[in-house]
C-alpha cells in the first residue's frame, strides 16, 4: 500500500498499522485451514445406502428415443450410457440412481403425462 501511495503521489495524516504481517505468515494460516477441513472430513459419517439388483432395469424399454431431452442436448450416447429409459405403465421417463461405487440403489421416474 506503501508503494502504490508513494508512486501517485498521495500521503495521509495519519499511518495505522492494522495487522501484523511478520506475526502470520500465509503458509501457516492455510495449514491450519487445511488441518480445520480435514478434521471436518474426518467427522463425516457416510451413510449406507440400500441396494437394489440391477436386473430391473432390463424390463424398462430403452429404443424409444427420449426426443424432448433430445432437444434439451442431452444426447443419445449420454441417455444410453446412463441406462435411462421408459416404463408405459406409468408413461415415465425412468432415472436410475447408483451410489459412489457404482451400485444401483434406486429408480426414479419422470411422468410425460399431465
Amino acid at each position: 500500500m506503501r508503494y502504490i501511495a508513494s508512486y501517485f503521489g498521495l500521503s495521509g495524516k495519519i499511518e495505522q498499522n492494522v495487522f501484523d504481517f511478520n506475526l502470520v505468515s500465509d503458509s501457516l494460516y492455510l495449514d491450519k485451514k487445511e488441518e480445520q477441513k480435514n478434521q471436518e472430513y474426518k467427522s463425516f459419517s457416510f451413510i449406507e445406502l440400500k441396494r437394489y439388483n440391477p436386473d430391473i432395469l432390463d424390463k424398462l424399454n430403452y429404443s424409444l428415443k427420449l426426443q424432448p431431452w433430445l432437444n434439451d442436448g442431452i444426447s443419445q450416447e449420454a441417455i444410453k450410457s446412463a441406462r435411462i429409459g421408459y416404463y408405459l405403465g406409468g408413461d415415465q421417463i425412468s432415472i436410475p440412481h447408483y451410489d459412489f461405487n457404482g451400485n444401483f440403489i434406486g429408480l426414479r421416474g419422470r411422468s410425460m403425462c399431465q
